[in-house]
């Protein structure tokens, strides 16, 4: 199924395997405590750190780094209105769908987050279908709240086993 996402991803001009999900966060949020749950999370799940290999070779390739840096934005809109606000959230969700992913290239797997006030930040989080599925979405985002608790407590962050990726594929 990976073959044929990746397939059409590359033949295709469309976004349509780009998937975002818009999170409005409330309550005294930390956006660096934020990022290093984001940081656990992608270093707990080898998926979130693959990319492919398809040129040159008979079949494509999956493959697994050990380590990588999240791309990561984070914007200060406080000084904004809320009708303003608005109004920028929908440029830069259309600007991040027009930003493909280079299959090649780890991870694939962005994030940006805007702070509207002190307790209300939007959270912009895109990646390529060809890594996980919409099952996998609210999986992810309850290990992140784990996780911020975790880092937030100054403790160590532990996260569920999963099966070892390998084995999956």
């Amino acid at each position: 199924m990976q073959e044929g996402l990746l397939f059409t991803a590359l033949y295709r001009d469309s976004d349509e395997y780009l998937v975002q999900g818009l999170y409005e966060l409330t309550g005294e949020i930390d956006t660096q405590i934020l990022k290093e749950a984001w940081e656990a999370v992608v270093s707990h799940h080898p998926v979130l750190r693959t990319g492919f290999v398809y040129e040159h070779v008979s079949h494509p390739v999956q493959y697994v780094v050990k380590d990588v840096v999240l791309p990561w934005v984070e914007e200060d809109w406080s000084d904004l209105s809320e009708t303003e606000q608005e109004l920028r959230l929908g440029e830069v969700i259309q600007e991040d769908r027009r930003h493909r992913f280079d299959l090649t290239q780890v991870p694939l797997i962005r994030l940006r987050v805007m702070r509207c006030r002190k307790n209300k930040i939007y959270l912009l989080w895109t990646q390529d279908h060809l890594l996980m599925d919409g099952w996998c979405g609210p999986i992810l985002h309850n290990q992140v709240m784990v996780a911020y608790e975790h880092i937030q407590k100054n403790s160590m962050v532990t996260l569920p086993y999963s099966r070892p990726y390998e084995e999956y594929i």
